[in-house]
């Protein structure tokens, strides 16, 4: 059986009413699957979708196994909850209808398994784009593939401004069609499926040490994230509790990854604001940051740093274990003192050149409602002043504040990646010193993780939270849902985009620093 994809919904809040959707679910028939899950019959699911325009920010993703259609709700625990609905034929109830949202995801749905969500906001085709083979790709019963889908063709609009899919550029290979009335744009849509890759599918069948690294190329600016979600899945199916130093040592794999993340996406956005030395000079940062990585790990990236168990570095045989732990805690040095050095004169250059202050104020709102109501979090949320993240809740990280900003426009993200990044230096700095005093505990890494059963993990990417749900048979992958916060910053963009310039739109989607290709999975 081909393994499922995990498909996010973003969330809302209800003042004083969280117990509410949560009752509901567990008035269900307890039933196998992530976490605390429960059978729910079609009015109680329909039920629960009614709360759930209430309570969006529990809710983690929706998603589907071929003969059901799964909620999953974050609980507050490491356990999530999951509301199971049994399907009767290839139609479901739709969320969208009491969750926006969950729009995008039900198409998916709709493109990957041939179950469509009734009443749903827009049944549209996302991602098959009639390259496929077959249609419906992981349903019991594929039908024929190559069917002819829309790529961005003309409208009734007065124009329609295209780019992609392969256009020759470096970007990921999507379509963005703007459609203008006049000078700005009306309505802006980002048509993806054309980087699909089946990446759930991929992983089903594998170990968990072949699976991580799959995870891990989800996304290249949150690879650390990506398995450190995973990993975290996968322990707690086999048990495993990596010692103090791994922690620490994933801890500064995933600072130093967010830093580089964020620095890669201010030096682009300085360069659609016309400002080429601002630009350059980010990037150099980068590429010094970079090469301090490089020195370490010998690879330019941190893919495969993170591995079940613990972490994993390519060092020569016999090299001990303290001396690998105080290497990291070097680079974890080195790190926090460059960002110490140098980040106020770029912060500084930043201000005084008029390119990015005067064109990203005011750009692109989304306010702490627009990022609720769209589910969104990780630092666009941040910059609208909601203070959330995943890292305050793992003992690794002790204490540190979370930067936040207010107005929730570009200028706003921007200034947010660049806190940040200062506040990484700082707990790259903790982590070094602590990682340097540490007493020697338990091994760097445990081989040969297995086990059978469901894991939950998330951990904090770049851009916003990362989660994955396995589910593990005779000790290898039988099922896996991803959930990557770019599939939900994709639509917020292109709201976001009406009613502007394209210029405009341009800055507003970099500076949300989201990536089209971890989205499609």
């Amino acid at each position: 059986m081909s393994a499922p994809v995990f498909f996010p919904v973003p969330v809302a809040r209800k003042a004083g009413g969280a117990e509410g959707v949560q009752a509901l679910i567990r008035q269900g028939e307890s039933a196998e699957g992530p976490g605390d899950c429960f059978r729910l019959d079609e009015h109680t699911w329909k039920q629960m979708g009614g709360m759930l325009a209430d309570e969006r920010e529990r809710f983690i993703g929706l998603w589907c196994d071929q003969v059901r259609v799964l909620a999953v709700l974050d609980q507050g625990t490491d356990r999530p909850l999951a509301a199971a609905l049994e399907l009767e034929g290839p139609r479901y109830p739709a969320l969208s209808d009491s969750v926006p949202a969950a729009e995008t995801f039900e198409r998916m749905i709709s493109d990957l398994f041939g179950v469509d969500a009734m009443g749903g906001c827009d049944g549209s085709v996302l991602l098959d784009r009639g390259g496929w083979t077959v249609s419906a790709p992981l349903s019991s019963r594929p039908g024929p593939g190559g069917g002819a889908q829309d790529t961005g063709g003309d409208t009734a609009c007065e124009q329609s401004v295209l780019s992609g899919p392969a256009d020759g550029v470096s970007a990921a290979p999507f379509c963005l069609r703007m459609l203008k009335d006049g000078l700005r744009v009306q309505r802006s849509e980002t048509l993806r499926g054309f980087a699909h890759r089946g990446v759930a599918q991929q992983m089903s069948g594998a170990v968990p040490g072949d699976a991580v690294r799959i995870a891990g190329r989800v996304c290249a600016a949150s690879s650390a994230a990506h398995q450190w979600a995973f990993c975290r899945a996968a322990e707690q199916i086999s048990g495993v509790r990596p010692g103090e130093r791994a922690m620490l040592c994933r801890a500064v794999f995933a600072e130093t990854e967010r830093c580089l993340t964020h620095l890669a996406t201010l030096s682009r956005v300085a360069r659609l604001a016309g400002s080429g030395l601002v630009s350059s000079r980010l990037a150099g940062l980068r590429e010094a940051l970079v090469q301090i990585l490089t020195g370490l790990t010998g690879s330019r990236s941190l893919m495969d740093r993170i591995v079940p168990g613990g972490i994993y570095l390519p060092v020569s045989q016999g090299t001990a274990e303290g001396e690998i732990v105080r290497a990291v805690a070097v680079l974890a040095a080195e790190y926090a003192a460059l960002l110490t050095q140098t980040l106020p004169g770029l912060r500084d250059l930043w201000r005084t050149r008029l390119g990015p202050e005067a064109l990203l104020a005011g750009c692109g709102p989304a306010g702490e409602d627009v990022c609720h109501d769209n589910g969104v979090d990780g630092p666009a949320a941040r910059a609208a002043g909601r203070e959330r993240d995943s890292r305050v809740f793992l003992p690794v990280y002790g204490r540190f504040r979370i930067p936040v900003q207010k107005g929730g426009d570009a200028r706003a993200r921007c200034l947010q990646y660049f806190a940040e990044c200062r506040s990484s230096g700082a707990l790259l700095s903790s982590l070094s010193g602590r990682l340097s005093e540490l007493v020697e505990d338990a091994p760097l890494s445990f081989p040969g993780q297995g086990g059978d059963g469901w894991g939950y993990g998330k951990a904090a990417g770049p851009a916003g939270e990362v989660h994955m749900v396995i589910r593990m048979r005779q000790g290898r992958i039988d099922q896996v849902m991803i959930r990557n916060p770019s599939m939900l910053l994709i639509p917020l963009a292109d709201s976001l985009a009406s009613g502007v310039f394209p210029e405009e739109a341009a800055l507003i989607r970099a500076s949300l620093g989201f990536s089209a290709a971890a989205a499609d999975l």
